[in-house]
């Protein structure tokens, strides 16, 4: 698969959970095409949504209308074993006008391994999180150049409240800034009241209502959500996980006889409207049923992964009913076809 010395390589491997790195590299694989191209065509594909075998197609087709086309296969990993020996294939002759820039969160060992072997070493990138102090850091700088002033205990909050990438940290910076305004100085209090009282919902206020046991407020949320294109069925999986494990610690220190402010301090779970959020939901659950309910979430995320988008708000809305009336119960012949899809 080698591309002449100066042009751009026929495929990317791009790994690891930092988002807004990633963005990045792929806007600026884009700039670079687009210097030889300005008409280049882009398209952004599924797994779980396209045929590989259609995928392909695109990529060895010729476009009426540019000579350069970029196409962008979100959750590799997701791609099935038959599927990768055809992506293998083509990774082995691939188009001299087309650039695949293959996409996952997970590591070069949760890519089949017909993909991974077909991309040269150097065309394989892993983007990590940052370490917490260059998280505090990017935030600061980010702040300083809106001139604005931020308390270390609001930096604290809006890292526990953002997903760990660039990409998370930028759109809540944005809204924050846009929100405050420049001169102004923002702490925790200021923080917490913007994530739960703006009018943009999102996983923490999804959170809110499966914790308050609203199934109608949770599903009204959901479809807000989806409708804003704000997130997707797979990145609200993630954070709900991320949440209802954290729900499961703070349990786990209640059943201990601790008090439920000292338990959500031990846990790391800061601003008083968030602190409030999780002492209702751990009186509505027990440790058992949040364990059922973290189980739930991975076998409704593989569901998810393995469906069409059409069909993945009805999936999305069917597992808030397993959580909230349920409390994470399934019948025995959902958690058959659970154990065969994970």
């Amino acid at each position: 698969m080698a591309a002449k010395k100066g042009s751009i390589p026929p495929a990317f491997l791009l790994l690891g959970p930092e988002e807004g790195e990633k963005a990045s590299f792929i806007a600026e694989i884009k700039k670079r095409i687009a210097a030889e191209d300005p008409g280049y065509e882009s398209t952004r594909f599924y797994p779980y949504e396209t045929e590989i075998s259609s995928i392909v197609g695109v990529l060895r087709n010729g476009s009426l209308f540019s000579s350069k086309k970029v196409v962008i296969l979100q959750n590799v990993e997701a791609v099935k074993r038959d599927d990768a020996a055809l992506l293998g294939e083509y990774l082995k002759n691939p188009s001299a006008d087309a650039t695949l820039i293959m996409v996952s969160n997970g590591m070069e060992r949760d890519i089949a391994k017909a993909i991974a072997s077909a991309v040269p070493k150097e065309h394989k990138k892993m983007f990590w999180e940052l370490f917490e102090n260059q998280k505090r850091s990017w935030l600061a700088n980010y702040f300083g150049r809106q001139q604005i002033e931020v308390s270390p205990e609001a930096l604290d909050l809006i890292l526990e409240l953002v997903e760990n990438n660039t990409r998370e940290m930028k759109i809540a910076c944005d809204q924050l800034a846009l929100h405050f305004g420049p001169g102004s100085c923002i702490d925790e209090e200021d923080v917490d009241a913007f994530i739960f009282h703006s009018k943009e919902e999102n996983v923490f206020t999804l959170f809110a209502k499966i914790g308050e046991c609203d199934f109608s407020g949770a599903i009204e949320t959901l479809r807000k959500l989806l409708l804003s294109g704000e997130g997707n069925p797979i990145q609200l999986f993630a954070g709900l996980l991320w949440q209802f494990k954290r729900l499961l610690s703070l349990s786990g220190l209640t059943d201990l006889q601790y008090a439920p402010q000292e338990a959500c301090t031990k846990v790391g779970i800061r601003g008083k409207r968030n602190q409030s959020n999780y002492i209702v939901a751990n009186k509505n659950y027990s440790t058992d049923e949040l364990k059922h309910i973290i189980v739930l979430i991975a076998r409704f995320d593989s569901l998810v992964r393995e469906t069409r988008v059409e069909m993945q708000t009805v999936l999305t809305e069917l597992f808030l009913y397993y959580v909230i009336i349920k409390k994470g119960a399934v019948p025995e012949a959902y958690c058959a076809i659970g154990n065969r899809t994970a």
